[in-house]
């Protein structure tokens, strides 16, 4: 819109100025008029059947998200698990795409060296974008997306052996 305000006042301008307009003007006109109706065609149009990104997913695809903290539940008792991994696992990244691709980096520092740097999974959101499902070798993983901002993403995801309850609440962070 802007651009087509320019192109009126522009227009007024040669008009009010009371110039005669030379061959060269009118190429620029021509040129200006041409460029403006170009750009009016790329705009997005209302109704486009085209999905538009969900702020969730431009959330969890913006950068990579390494673990800061993760307990696991067992009943009442809950314990710190996080304070235990090597410092190895804690420079790990989780990097999110938007074609729903998932890539696991082992950091700057691999607990295996013989390890690969980098391994891919998928991953999507339910319809309510509530539950984030992360799927590995075929095997689907779907956990509650507890938070979700700019800078964290906290996730539990539940295991049941043997009639237990294992709770396991993640926090990742930029």
């Amino acid at each position: 819109m802007k651009v087509f305000t320019w192109m009126i006042s522009l227009i007024g301008y040669i008009r009010l100025t009371k110039k005669t307009i030379n061959y060269e003007h009118k190429t620029l006109l021509f040129v200006l008029l041409a460029s403006f109706v170009a750009f009016q065609g790329c705009k997005d149009d209302e109704g486009s059947t085209v999905p538009s990104v969900s702020e969730k997913t431009q959330l969890i695809t913006a950068s990579p998200w390494v673990l800061s903290a993760i307990t696991i539940k067992i009943g009442t008792e809950v314990e710190d698990m996080y304070s235990d991994l090597d410092a190895c696992s804690k420079d790990d990244e989780i990097i999110f795409k938007s074609d729903g691709t998932e890539i696991f980096d082992e950091g700057d520092t691999k607990c295996d060296p013989d390890a690969d740097q980098q391994e891919t999974f998928t991953w999507s959101f339910n319809t309510a974008e509530t539950e984030l499902t992360l799927t590995e070798d075929g095997e689907p993983e779907t956990g509650t997306l507890k938070e979700l901002s700019a800078t964290k993403m906290e996730l539990e995801f539940s295991q049941v052996e043997d009639g237990v309850t294992y709770m396991y609440n993640s926090t990742y962070t930029h």
